[in-house]
């Protein structure tokens, strides 16, 4: 976060719930921070949570953001007091989750929902965003979305509510396009929690309810903000894992080797697991000497179950099992198309390396930790193309198999719920990224593309969230990507 002390941020529902745990957090970081909310009172109450510095960075405004001209003024007396905007977080946020879209005479339920939740939210970006450009500011805006942006639950009286968190998920798309054809490297973000313990949850009863706290998503907007350099340091939220066991597939290059090297140097004992392990003998050599110790490879060609059974089988007899698994091995092959003439092979290769070796990884990896009753963690490299499919005539079953990975990744977490284990697994779904797969074309041109090492810093920060938080989903892109 160093390169955000001393600037500006604004947080919009800043009272209470995920908005005064922002607050505080990005204060305790070093920016000036500006809490817009209605019960500016609240604010000022929370102030006294923080050191005397920290608080002195904290700064209210009374704002409620379904009415344009207290946004106006809102940000009108940011530029005049504090110079402009350099992070907006769009977290103001309701639900009226007892009256239904077709109940009679809803209707200022319905403009509530929708003019807090999705105009309010248009409106401060648009004013942040005006900001930054006029003062040629990369700046990041964030958007507070839900889960419910991405499905609708079978409920008789959610209301609006997740057709407005849909809308974030499209807003954050179109804003990223936008901000792309304009030239600028500021930055948009979507995070979409599950279920918070917030007021807006109302009188639920939660209790027995695996719940998020509102100090997890503000940790999130951290580590969002500090990519890259990663926001946490790793030696204080990876303490759990020194000394574990970390298994990596197709660790011999590319983003299986920048995490085979985060890992250990995070403390881990990581195995590497690649058909080329003299590749994973030669990255030794770029760490400390401490590091090099804790880093292994095995030979496993994951297209073949019987290499998978034999490898963790000797991690069990080796290290003692599994605790961590990072399933990265994939392959594309991208001058064959799915209909192309005697291309059945193309297509085994890439089915059998992207999705059934993932899904024979992480049984083994389950198993192993099932036995030894370890709260473990399953990472699944995903990838954009794993949530939409860009007109390329080449692709081939890539797509497919990435689409599989998002589905499975849903599947696994059911199957280790009710197994009633605390097991996490995780879809992390880069852009581009500078690996061996990408053609030379890409890389040598002025491609937005993201460095293994960024995909390796998100592994580090998913494993070092709290043993309540699941990270289900984290997609990365670089600024600038036209995907």
């Amino acid at each position: 976060m160093d390169r955000w002390v001393g600037k500006v941020a604004v947080v919009t529902g800043a009272s209470s719930g995920i908005g005064a745990a922002t607050v505080k957090a990005l204060a305790n970081a070093g920016m000036i921070t500006i809490g817009l909310a209605r019960r500016v009172d609240r604010i000022k109450e929370l102030k006294k949570e923080l050191s005397e510095e920290a608080a002195g960075r904290v700064h209210a405004f009374r704002c409620d953001v379904t009415k344009e001209d207290d946004i106006l003024v809102a940000f009108k007396h940011v530029e005049q007091v504090y110079g402009g905007v350099d992070v907006l977080v769009n977290n103001a946020g309701v639900a009226r989750s007892t009256i239904g879209v077709l109940s009679a005479n809803n209707t200022q339920a319905l403009r509530d929902v929708i003019d807090t939740n999705l105009m309010g939210l248009a409106l401060c970006s648009r004013e942040a965003f005006q900001s930054m450009k006029k003062r040629s500011v990369d700046g990041h805006i964030l958007h507070i979305n839900s889960i419910l942006g991405h499905t609708v639950l079978p409920m008789g009286t959610l209301n609006v509510y997740p057709a407005t968190k849909y809308g974030v998920t499209a807003l954050t798309e179109t804003m990223r396009h936008e901000l792309r054809l304009a030239e600028t490297k500021i930055k948009v973000t979507s995070i979409s929690p599950g279920l918070v313990r917030t007021e807006i949850i109302g009188n639920l009863p939660v209790e027995a309810l695996p719940i998020l706290e509102p100090e997890d998503i503000a940790d999130a907007i951290l580590y969002a903000l500090g990519t890259p350099p990663p926001s946490f340091p790793t030696s204080t939220n990876m303490d759990r894992w020194v000394g574990k066991v970390a298994v990596v597939t197709g660790a011999s290059s590319g983003i299986g080797a920048a995490t085979v090297k985060a890992l250990a140097n995070a403390g881990m004992i990581t195995i590497g697991l690649a058909r080329r392990v003299d590749r994973i003998k030669e990255l030794k050599k770029e760490l400390s000497e401490e590091a090099a110790g804790r880093v292994h490879a095995f030979r496993c060609d994951v297209t073949k179950e019987d290499d998978i059974l034999v490898a963790f089988k000797h991690v069990e007899q080796v290290y003692g099992g599994v605790d961590v698994l990072v399933n990265n091995a994939g392959v594309a092959r991208s001058t064959v198309g799915v209909l192309s003439a005697n291309n059945t092979q193309a297509l085994r290769d890439v089915i059998d390396t992207n999705l059934m070796g993932l899904a024979l990884c992480s049984r083994e990896a389950f198993q192993s930790m099932k036995k030894r009753s370890v709260d473990g963690h399953i990472l699944h490299i995903n990838s954009v193309l794993g949530h939409m499919v860009v007109p390329m005539g080449t692709l081939n079953v890539y797509p497919a198999s990435k689409y599989g990975v998002t589905a499975l990744t849903e599947t696994m977490r059911h199957e280790l719920r009710l197994a009633e284990t605390k097991i996490k697994v995780t879809s992390i779904s880069p852009g581009l990224v500078k690996t061996e797969a990408i053609p030379s074309a890409l890389l040598n041109g002025d491609t937005p593309i993201l460095e293994p090492e960024d995909i390796a810093d998100a592994i580090l920060y998913v494993l070092g969230t709290p043993p309540r938080v699941q990270v289900h989903e984290l997609m990365i892109r670089p600024v600038g990507e036209m995907m």
